[in-house]
């Protein structure tokens, strides 16, 4: 067999000892790499709730503040639109004439774009599924208005690779309250 000696006298390792030592150090190199990896992936779902509840809540302060558009202040204030056909990023729009949802007459804003691997995996309005939704806000008495004048909007983001594990809710309620879970 073979045996390394670093002097004459001395106790050895033997060059099977060396390897075994070596692939027990890459195993572990590895499998932390790899937790590295998924947790920036959560991070990343984390940030990308916590933007749109973030914004969710810009779109009441512009519109509680009479912030002008486009050198006017929007008649039906502002609102995000958020629809699962374009699931990686969501719309601050000006709600121009006044009805409470994001259609043609309306100004994009902002069109913010999810972090990379997240995606709107479903929208829900009072429980029941949709493929859009608009949360609008309207001046001067604080009026809150959720698609088709419900009262609960549930939007689940997701991991791509992941959606059925890692997912973050935010749940936007019509007194404006807002959670993310």
């Amino acid at each position: 067999m073979f045996n390394l000696k670093f002097q004459n006298n001395s106790r050895g390792f033997t060059l099977i000892e060396l390897l075994i030592v070596l692939g027990i150090v890459l195993l572990l190199s590895s499998s932390i790499l790899i937790d590295f990896n998924s947790g920036g992936d959560s991070l990343s779902l984390e940030r990308s709730a916590e933007t749109l509840a973030q914004n969710i809540r810009k779109a009441s302060i512009m519109t509680m503040s009479g912030q002008k558009f486009e050198n006017e202040i929007p008649k039906g204030g502002y609102g995000i639109y958020l629809e699962t056909a374009e699931p990686y990023q969501y719309i601050l729009y000006a709600n121009k004439n006044s009805n409470k949802i994001y259609d043609v007459e309306d100004e994009d804003v902002n069109i913010i774009d999810l972090e990379k691997g997240v995606k709107i995996k479903d929208i829900k309005i009072d429980g029941s599924a949709e493929s859009d939704t608009s949360i609008n806000f309207k001046a001067p008495d604080p009026v809150v208005s959720i698609f088709k004048n419900k009262n609960l909007a549930t939007i689940t983001l997701c991991l791509e690779q992941e959606c059925d594990t890692k997912i973050r809710i935010i749940t936007f309620y019509k007194t404006g309250a807002i959670e993310v879970e």
